[in-house]
């Protein structure tokens, strides 16, 4: 019998090996999901992202995850749900790395996004491009501006190279802080504070943080939204 069909968006993580992907994007499909494989952010109304088995390092379509609240799950989750013939509750398969199960119980708890009464300028140095990195903003509740001198935070992997006269400024001049600090910042708990840059341009953060992301960021598409083009698909 035909698995009962569940109103599931489904979005794979770039960390998924092809043959692996592949198959999650069918058992999702046959689950009655409608699946995205492609791109970075989240598709709308996305329910779970699905990640490597074991991932240490997230792919950046984890961290819009967190930052929506949604549910990062490994693929074991789709593949146990299959095999039982409708979906299983993901919480024994959401990935416990970087933070983001806390990410989406915080969003579950306080309504709000990690980024929220954040402005965000992005300045130089970023390995992603400006859309994808104001969706993500945006996806956590943030503003983006052009200007440094009207944010909260100036992201940037160059940090001397940001303005002397903002980086100078008296209280309330903007936070300077890399892009890998802003990521954990999204999956950070609430209440704690968003750490600036240290004098050697690099984000304060602990070993093994959210921040250490993987290889993947590099290859992130310069869209924001989301192509339906080469997407597997069971809409109902």
């Amino acid at each position: 019998a035909r698995p009962s069909r569940v109103r599931t968006v489904v979005a794979l993580g770039a960390d998924l090996a092809p043959a692996e992907a592949e198959a999650v994007a069918a058992a999702a499909a046959a689950l009655g999901a409608r699946v995205h494989t492609k791109g970075e952010s989240l598709p709308q109304g996305c329910s779970h992202v699905v990640i490597r088995e074991g991932a240490t390092r997230l792919p950046l379509r984890a961290y819009f995850a967190a930052a929506a609240g949604c549910w990062t799950v490994t693929a074991a989750w789709v593949f146990r749900s299959l095999e039982a013939g409708e979906w299983a509750c993901p919480d024994e398969y959401e990935a416990r790395a970087g933070g983001v199960r806390e990410a989406r119980l915080a969003r579950a708890l306080t309504g709000a996004g990690p980024l929220a009464g954040q402005t965000v300028c992005f300045w130089r140095g970023s390995p992603l491009p400006a859309a994808t990195l104001a969706a993500l903003v945006r996806c956590a509740g943030g503003e983006v501006s052009a200007s440094p001198r009207a944010c909260t935070l100036i992201v940037t992997d160059e940090a001397d190279k940001v303005p002397v006269s903002v980086a100078r400024a008296a209280a309330g001049a903007p936070k300077v802080l890399t892009l890998k600090a802003l990521l954990d910042a999204i999956c950070a708990p609430p209440g704690v504070e968003i750490p600036p840059t240290s004098a050697e341009g690099q984000a304060e953060v602990g070993e093994g943080s959210a921040a250490e992301v993987g290889g993947d960021m590099a290859r992130s598409e310069g869209e924001e939204g989301e192509s339906e083009d080469g997407d597997i698909s069971d809409e109902y």
